[in-house]
């Protein structure tokens, strides 16, 4: 018979194997989100469009909507994705800044 800690230990690790899963799912994801965000930067013309405030909140509020539609942490959610944005529109102000500094040579 198995004891309670073996028990536990063998979820533990059952846990973190979906875990892992669910990182990967993740992270492919990001880079496909990553690639599209590159690809959109092609179309902007300005840094305004590249901050795109008004953007910015649709993309908050569906993904609030969308964690309260699977029973989410919707707060949780926000955050980790105005993070995401934020780490986004950085690399895009500095992608555009070099283009804009190099088409000036």
């Amino acid at each position: 018979m198995e004891s309670m800690v073996e028990t536990t230990m063998d979820r533990k690790e059952e846990i973190r194997a979906e875990i892992d899963k669910i990182d990967k799912v993740i992270v492919e994801s990001l880079v496909k989100r990553i690639n599209y965000v590159l690809e959109i930067l092609k179309h902007k013309k300005n840094e305004e469009e590249i901050r795109g405030c008004d953007r910015v909140q649709i993309v908050l509020d569906k993904v609030r909507n969308l964690a309260v539609e699977v029973g989410g942490n919707e707060d949780i959610i926000v955050k980790i994705y105005r993070h995401i944005i934020d780490i986004l529109t950085e690399l895009q102000l500095e992608i555009f800044k070099g283009q804009q500094a190099a088409n000036q040579k």
